[in-house]
């Protein structure tokens, strides 16, 4: 599963990024503290360091799919066709790519969040202010796309409860994808972005749709977030050297947004 996110600045992005990681589990792959370890090493903006943390995020996220594995790309993502861009690297792997808009209806409030969050990114140089939120306001677009809009003056609970509600809707999504081949059939021709994918015949879609649900397993009944999972690939990640020590899986990997969400699917 592929969750990009987009929204103003301040509006609760990360925080909202960084919670649903817990969900699935999931890593989060944010493009201001990518540009930041680019900062660090002399690389800015003169160089491009902006447009090279989103190409960052990308491959990133790509490498995560391409191992089965989930992956949520933070950004601003002010412009609808860097939206479809980042959507669209799910679609080479049959995998399912969500939206996730953050807003602030409240001025005053969003201003507030912004001027009193306190990142920590190290090297960060270019934390914006309201003037140059004002400013992006201008060159937002808005989007067409169908997606999850969480507003920043709900509730802290009721963007949580948001976020067990897109899990129950991809879990049901799983399931009617390997139950019903129709229901598949009829999703590859809408949303494939294959040349000529609405005039696909059954016999070339069927071969597809059974590798992806019967030897793959690419839509797991219960989601796939078990931590057992995560205690299988801890030695292909310390293999590549990204951890050294052995995580504690209990700790580190939050399920409870899933475990809510087949609760009450059933």
């Amino acid at each position: 599963m592929l969750v990009v996110m987009t929204g103003l600045p301040g509006t609760g992005k990360s925080a909202i990024a960084d919670a649903v990681a817990r969900a699935l589990p999931a890593p989060v792959f944010s493009v201001d503290p990518l540009e930041a370890a680019l900062l660090r090493s002399g690389i800015n903006r003169e160089q491009n360091s902006g447009i090279a943390a989103y190409e960052v995020a990308a491959d990133l996220a790509r490498s995560q799919l391409q191992l089965g594995q989930s992956a949520i790309v933070d950004a601003v993502n002010a412009w609808e066709s860097l939206r479809h861009w980042y959507l669209g690297l799910a679609e080479p792997f049959g995998d399912t790519a969500v939206l996730i808009e953050t807003i602030c209806s409240d001025r005053a409030l969003h201003r507030e969040l912004l001027e009193t969050r306190d990142r920590g990114i190290e090297g960060w140089i270019y934390e914006p202010s309201w003037g140059d939120v004002e400013l992006r306001m201008l060159e937002y677009e808005p989007s067409d796309i169908e997606r999850l809009v969480l507003d920043a003056v709900e509730p802290l609970e009721e963007n949580q409860r948001a976020a067990v509600d897109l899990n129950k809707a991809m879990i049901t999504a799983f399931r009617r994808s390997n139950a019903d081949f129709d229901y598949y059939a009829a999703g590859f021709r809408k949303y494939a972005t294959i040349k000529d994918a609405d005039k696909t015949t059954d016999d070339e879609i069927r071969p597809v749709w059974q590798k992806l649900s019967r030897d793959i397993k690419a839509w797991p009944n219960d989601g796939g977030f078990r931590r057992e999972y995560f205690k299988e690939l801890i030695p292909v990640y310390r293999k590549a050297g990204a951890i050294k020590a052995d995580p504690d899986l209990n700790r580190v990997v939050e399920t409870r947004f899933v475990e809510q969400a087949l609760k009450e699917l059933g």
